[in-house]
């Protein structure tokens, strides 16, 4: 009996140096309890600040969106400006044209009305010579008549003044000539200067036509260069949606690994307590034994 009873204080002795083991266990499971509670706070901290984050680059993506679109509006409006700076021009160009023609017509008719003019005063200056070389006839017929003898006289001065109206004849059909000539001299000058005019407007509307195309040129150079950026910023925000969606899978997965790892922990305490409770059972019986 005192063997046993020896063992069993033995036991006992055993059981006390145990109880410390016992409780610090316990300890340890409180602590790896509260690391635990921290551990699910920054887990959940981490997975606010991913989805903050992921929120932020579907800002931006929709920021970059909105930059394309007002930079194709912009695009559009100033191809609109330039459509309507050339209907402009092209008005322009044909208002000139008309003043032109207006202008020429104009200078053709009073290159008219100056022809027509010269010649009504060579006509008037034929009339007035007819009319001095009829009244000088008419006094030298008085004067003939009046001088019978002196017929030799009259006939010379009437082949005097024959020859000097078949002279002023020969002068006037000259002059007549020369302001013919003069005429169609003056309007081949005006249609030299309208043709010379056409190749001006000609020159500067194939100019027009050449700054149009270069400006269409650079317009289409330009928006191409625009469509590419708006792609280039579509696929950088769909990898930074795909690096996002990875980062959330790893918090994802590092947040289940915690949760098996903490399960396991959990798992070990209970078979631990567990034998500790089949223990003091053990205990219980023998001491109910020794009593």
């Amino acid at each position: 009996a005192r063997a046993a009873q020896e063992a069993a204080e033995a036991k006992l002795a055993e059981e006390a140096a145990a109880r410390p083991a016992q409780e610090a266990a316990e300890a340890k499971l409180a602590v790896d309890t509260d690391a635990s509670a921290a551990q699910e706070a920054v887990e959940a901290k981490l997975a606010e600040e991913a989805a903050a984050k992921a929120a932020k680059k579907a800002a931006d993506a929709k920021l970059a969106e909105e930059a394309a679109a007002r930079v194709a509006r912009e695009a559009a409006e100033a191809k609109l400006a330039a459509r309507a700076a050339q209907e402009a021009a092209e008005a322009t160009l044909a208002e000139e044209t008309a003043a032109r023609a207006a202008q020429e017509a104009a200078e053709a008719k009073l290159a008219e009305e100056a022809a027509a003019k010269a010649a009504q005063e060579a006509a008037e200056a034929k009339l007035a010579e007819e009319a001095a070389a009829k009244a000088a006839q008419e006094a030298a017929e008085a004067k003939l008549a009046e001088e019978a003898g002196d017929r030799a006289a009259q006939e010379a001065a009437e082949t005097q003044l024959a020859e000097e109206a078949a002279a002023r004849g020969a002068q006037e059909a000259t002059e007549a000539k020369l302001a013919e000539e003069a005429a169609a001299k003056a309007a081949q000058e005006a249609a030299e200067a309208k043709l010379e005019e056409e190749a001006d407007a000609r020159a500067a509307r194939d100019a027009a036509e050449e700054k149009l195309a270069e400006d269409a040129a650079a317009r289409a150079a330009q928006e191409a260069a625009e469509a590419k950026l708006a792609e280039e910023a579509a696929a950088r925000a769909a990898q930074e949606a795909a690096e996002a969606n990875v980062a959330e899978e790893a918090a994802a997965r590092a947040a289940q690994e915690a949760a098996e790892a903490k399960l396991a922990e959990e798992a070990a305490a209970r078979a631990a307590q567990e034998a500790a409770e089949a223990k003091m059972a053990e205990e219980s019986a023998a001491r109910a034994a020794q009593e």
